[in-house]
């Protein structure tokens, strides 16, 4: 799976040789989207992108549902990253930093500073990395719980 400008999500079930896209908004607004990612099984996934849009899926990216991220979210989340099906954060824009327990039913909003994050990933449960402008490095040792992060480095 795949995602673009204007809200693209494109999907195939053959290794790539064809795809098909995906409709996940009706309407005249489409936000582009940046990230996408599942659980290890496949079976729940989350799209993020432009004004805080997330997206969640529980059927293996068949059909897509908008969750809401705080209202104080309004530039891109630029990567979404997946500890399971209850714990996923975000992070892109100013800095920010989005993250859920509840399968995205509630996410918590933390500012870690006026810097762009560009990639994210977890080792393990508590374990997270994100790397952003200005050769800048957060990471968390709490996991997703406690939605905190500290900039360990940053030239």
């Amino acid at each position: 799976m795949v995602v673009g400008d204007k809200g693209v999500i494109m999907i195939s079930d053959n290794q790539g040789q064809t795809w098909a896209r995906q409709q996940i908004k009706h309407g005249v607004k489409y936000d582009d989207l940046y990230s996408v990612a599942f659980t290890a099984d496949g079976s729940s996934g989350w799209v993020v992108g432009d004004n805080g849009i997330i997206y969640h899926s529980s059927d293996h990216g068949t059909t897509w549902i908008e969750q809401k991220a705080p209202a104080a979210v309004t530039g891109a989340l630029i990567k979404v990253a997946v500890v399971d099906a209850q714990k996923v954060c975000a992070g892109g824009d100013h800095g920010t930093i989005v993250c859920t327990t509840d399968g995205g039913a509630n996410w918590s909003l933390q500012n870690i500073g006026d810097i762009g994050l560009f990639d994210m990933t977890f080792t393990d449960a508590d374990n997270g990395l994100g790397v952003g402008e200005f050769l800048a490095i957060v990471h968390t040792a709490d996991g997703v719980r406690a939605g905190k992060s500290n900039r360990v480095a940053t030239a």
